[in-house]
Order: structure tokens, then C-alpha cells, then sequence
């Protein structure tokens, strides 16, 4: 099978529209208040440790994916025991995405249209992409990145006029721990969620490169993020933005420059496209490969269509309505990720890792 190649800045831009995905557009960090920006900053900061583990993972095997690294470090038995879990991991996710993005074009637009036909929409979109491996869903993202760092500029500075400083004050009025509760719960939201990027093996030229990869990418995508949020605080107020399901349409839609420019919508409808279409694919490419993994099989292509119908048809039933997504999503998706995002790769590294000592002193025995 050929080797997928994707370049360092490709990688970087997969990484970074994939942590953006569904955040861009949701409200986060609520459990900080109006500091909720201050555990921005600290979870994108928390979050280079991490995601410097899933590139050591990676950086031991740069040819394989997780499911594979899985398999080879814990046996087969193990570890189709655990790549079965890392699946339900993903197809959950996926499906969470799906449905976000459908109730979002829903909610700000079309609230008679059923929910199914923008999950059909979005899930074919993502089929056709995920069936081409993951070099074009690095390309696309190089090309939607460049597109992105036009327009949030752009939203950003016609918002200027609607600000007002006094909306993130006082700052650390209830001190420090809700703070970091909003901080680990932003790690684990979006930040953490980048392990998936381990299942799809991004093929990069050097397997030093990972590291910078990884890392670069969390950091753009957590600074789009920061920059977004302190706009929608500064435009709207935490009042307003807390109430809100998607303050980011809510932001944008007061936008008034002179009579003149206003109505851009839009804008937030394209950014959530372009980034949640990258997310979604990201997610369909991970679970093909990880049934691929399980059926013993390099070849992933035929199962996308079949793994799409499953993530669209999860995403109809996961939940009830926008109620139970918006109480998934705060009280129970931080203890639900830990497992994925945090305590299996620390693991998985930890086993590497002496996997490698062992190797090093037996070959140290044989010289």
C-alpha cells in the first residue's frame, strides 16, 4: 500500500483546524466565568505536555497508527481489547461533532429543516474526503487554514466598536479554582481530543518532526480559540455568552460598520464548515482504520462509507435534543475523555518507553 506523505506545515494546519473543529462555535471554559479566557491560555499551555506524549507514541512507530502501535506493544489479544475501546471513543466523538454542527445550522437558520439532512450533508462531504487518506485531508487543511486567518482577522476588527472592557471584569473575582476547573475541562475539550490525529498517522518525512507538529499545532489552534472567545466576551458580555448555545453567530451577528457592513453571518457559518469538515473527516478516517485494525486488514477504504451511514445513524440517536448534548458536553465528556486522552497514552508511552530500555540493554549484552 503507498505510503501517505503529509508536510510538516500541512500537519500543523490538520492539527489546528482539527482542535478549532466544533469549539470555535460552542461556548467553553464556562465552569471559570468571565475568566474563562485566563484557562484558555493555561490549558493551551497544559496541553503541550500531552499532546508531547502522542508524538512520542508516534515518533517509536512514524509509520503506524495507534491501533497498530496498540497491537504491536500489548499483543494482539490486549490490544484489540483496548483499540475497541479507542473506537467507541471515536465513534462517539463523531458522531457529538456531527450532531453539533447540525443543530448549529439548525438553531441560526433553518429550524424547520430535520435534523438528518444536514447530517447527511456533512457526513457524504466527509466520506468523499476520508476515502482519499490522509495526505488530501492535509492538503485541504493547509488550503482552509489560509482561508481562516483571512476572515477571523477580518470579524475580529469590525467587532472592535462593540467591545467594552469592563465585560471581563473583575478578574479573579472567584479566585482561583474555577479556574482551573475551566482549565481542565478545556484540556479535555478540544485540546486533548487531538490523540485522534494518532489513529489516522499523519506520514511525515521525519519522525523528529512530530514533536513541532504536534505542539505548533495545539498552539495556533488554542490561540484561534483564545482570540475568538475574548471577542465574543468583550461583544456580548459572559452573561450573554453563557446563555447562548453558539455566541460565536451571536458576535458576529452584531457587527454594524457604518450602515454598511453587517449581516456576516456568514462568516461564522464558513469558519464552523471548513473547520468541523476537517474534524469530522479526521474522525470517519480513524474509525475506518480501526475496524481495518481489527479485521486484520491495511486496506480502509472500502469500510468509509459503511463507517459514515454508522457515525450519521449515531448521531440521530446519541441524544435527545440540544439540552442533553449541551449537559453531555459540560458534566460528563471531561470523565468520559480522561481515559483516551490522558491515562491510556501516558500508558502506552510508559510501555514504550521500556519496551526500548529492555531492547538497548540486551543489545549493550550481546556487544
Amino acid at each position: 500500500m503507498k505510503k501517505e506523505i503529509v508536510s510538516n506545515r500541512q500537519g500543523i494546519c490538520l492539527i489546528t483546524l482539527f482542535v478549532i473543529g466544533d469549539a470555535v462555535i460552542v461556548a467553553r471554559g464556562l465552569e471559570a466565568g468571565r475568566d474563562l479566557w485566563i484557562s484558555l491560555i493555561l490549558a493551551t499551555l497544559a496541553s503541550i505536555p500531552l499532546v508531547w506524549v502522542y508524538a512520542k507514541i508516534q515518533i517509536g512507530y512514524p509509520e503506524k497508527d495507534l491501533f497498530e502501535i496498540n497491537e504491536i506493544i500489548l499483543g494482539k489479544i490486549l490490544g484489540k481489547l483496548i483499540n475497541v475501546l479507542f473506537l467507541v471513543f471515536v465513534f462517539v466523538n463523531g458522531a457529538s461533532i456531527i450532531r453539533a454542527f447540525s443543530e448549529f445550522f439548525i438553531t441560526v437558520g433553518l429550524p424547520e429543516t430535520p435534523q438528518i439532512v444536514f447530517g447527511i450533508f456533512l457526513t457524504g462531504l466527509c466520506g468523499f474526503a476520508a476515502k482519499e487518506g490522509v495526505e488530501i485531508l492535509g492538503r485541504l487543511a493547509e488550503l482552509f487554514l489560509i482561508i481562516l486567518s483571512f476572515i477571523v482577522p477580518m470579524a475580529i476588527l469590525t467587532l472592535i466598536p462593540k467591545m467594552d472592557i469592563h465585560h471581563l471584569q473583575p478578574v479573579l473575582y472567584n479566585g482561583w479554582g474555577p479556574v482551573f476547573i475551566g482549565t481542565f475541562s478545556s484540556i479535555t475539550f478540544p485540546f486533548g481530543e487531538a490523540v485522534t490525529i494518532l489513529m489516522i498517522s499523519m506520514g511525515l518525512r521525519k519522525k523528529e518532526s512530530f514533536k513541532k507538529v504536534y505542539i505548533l499545532g495545539v498552539m495556533l489552534g488554542g490561540s484561534i480559540l483564545f482570540s475568538t472567545a475574548v471577542t465574543e466576551l468583550l461583544a456580548l458580555g459572559y452573561n450573554t455568552y453563557s446563555s447562548k448555545y453558539f455566541p460565536a453567530y451571536g458576535a458576529v451577528s452584531r457587527i454594524n460598520v457604518g450602515d454598511f457592513i453587517q449581516r456576516l453571518e456568514i462568516i461564522v457559518s464558513t469558519i464552523s464548515l471548513l473547520a468541523g469538515f476537517i474534524k469530522i473527516s479526521v474522525c470517519l478516517l480513524a474509525a475506518c482504520k480501526g475496524v481495518a485494525s481489527l479485521f486484520n486488514t491495511v486496506q480502509y477504504r472500502f469500510m468509509v462509507w459503511p463507517m459514515a451511514l454508522l457515525l450519521l445513524n449515531l448521531s440521530v440517536i446519541i441524544y435527545s435534543d440540544i439540552f442533553h448534548a449541551m449537559r453531555w458536553a459540560e458534566e460528563i465528556w471531561v470523565y468520559f475523555a480522561i481515559p483516551f486522552e490522558m491515562i491510556l497514552p501516558i500508558l502506552i508511552l510508559v510501555i514504550i518507553e521500556i519496551r526500548n530500555r529492555r531492547k538497548d540493554q540486551g543489545s549493550c549484552r550481546h556487544e
